[in-house]
């Protein structure tokens, strides 16, 4: 496996547009804690951490260190949460285009618990299963995203995929980024997505992508081959090749593996590269990233080799 280091010019900047998810994260550190009989008879009191989050949030985050313009496009709701999901998302990105829904504000709630296996946390989360960023419509889309295409690269989550009257929205602004000419990236989440879209149809928008990151238990439920509980780097190659037939021509892909789903990833382009990365130590230092919130580098390298492959294709068509 060959390594791709490709260090950033001073002189290149890069911009992105993240289109997800925002809502409130409520985490509980559960300690040692176990559930038994007792549960049902007594209240643990916990400290609980409410913080502005989301996909779109915890992303944008992950790309300040690489992208120096970063457009958040979302939607939040009517209730108390408003104002900090907003002024959340105001700290870390370099414009907005918030729509305002009347409803509350999705949830999502993470219990975290001491670990004795290979990882010194588990997690369990659970989210409400209604968003703001669900109500989003075509026409919506069609009047407020061009602004936001003028970036080297948009990114979305595939949520917009679970909710029926949402899933042509999701291919609209597929096909609007690829219209611009600007990358088009899929963050292949919620992980569990085939419990609520019919696989053809994550397919679908996959084939509109430049850049697709997934894990590699969704990719093997995906194509109906169960990995081992902490996956191989040959099952990733292997699941790549049957990913690659639906995937645009020129393509990047990022396969996330481990015991998590998360300790290591293979980074596979369409040119037959592929290269790994490991952000194991984080996790074994008492951390407990997402996938989202380690893309910032992968996503800067996949625009760099982009904006160098443009550059000389621009060069040698104007030498002729």
């Amino acid at each position: 496996m060959a390594a791709l280091a490709l260090p950033v010019p001073p002189d290149m900047t890069h911009s992105v547009t993240i289109v997800g998810d925002l809502r409130m994260d409520i985490s509980v550190q559960l300690g040692s804690y176990d559930f038994g009989p007792e549960c049902a008879r007594y209240t643990s009191y916990r400290d609980m951490l409410v913080t502005p989050g989301g996909t779109a949030l915890v992303m944008c985050r992950a790309f300040a260190p690489h992208f120096d313009s970063r457009h958040v496009v979302s939607a939040v709701g009517t209730d108390s949460y408003s104002e900090s999901l907003r002024s959340a998302v105001h700290e870390v990105a370099t414009d907005t285009t918030i729509r305002e829904v009347d409803s509350p504000n999705g949830l999502t709630v993470a219990l975290f618990r001491d670990s004795a296996g290979l990882v010194p946390k588990s997690r369990y989360s659970m989210a409400s299963p209604r968003s703001p960023y669900l109500s989003l419509d075509r026409d919506w889309v069609h009047h407020n995203l061009t602004p936001a295409l003028d970036s080297d690269i948009l990114t979305m989550d595939c949520l917009l995929l679970t909710a029926p009257e949402s899933i042509t929205v999701a291919h609209s602004i597929a096909q609007a980024a690829r219209l611009s000419n600007c990358l088009f990236a899929v963050d292949v989440v919620p992980h569990n997505l085939l419990d609520y879209v019919d696989r053809n149809e994550v397919v679908r928008l996959l084939a509109e992508a430049n850049l697709v990151t997934v894990e590699l238990d969704t990719l093997a439920q995906m194509f109906g081959a169960y990995s081992q509980p902490s996956g191989t780097r040959a099952e990733a190659e292997r699941l790549y090749r049957r990913l690659r037939p639906h995937l645009a021509q020129r393509h990047w892909v990022v396969i996330r593996f481990g015991a998590l789903n998360i300790e290591h990833s293979i980074n596979f382009s369409s040119e037959g590269q592929s290269w790994g990365t490991d952000s194991g130590p984080e996790i074994r230092s008492g951390g407990y990233p997402s996938g989202s919130a380690i893309s910032g580098f992968e996503y800067e390298s996949v625009v760099t080799q982009w904006k160098r492959e443009r550059d000389t294709t621009a060069a040698e068509h104007h030498g002729r």
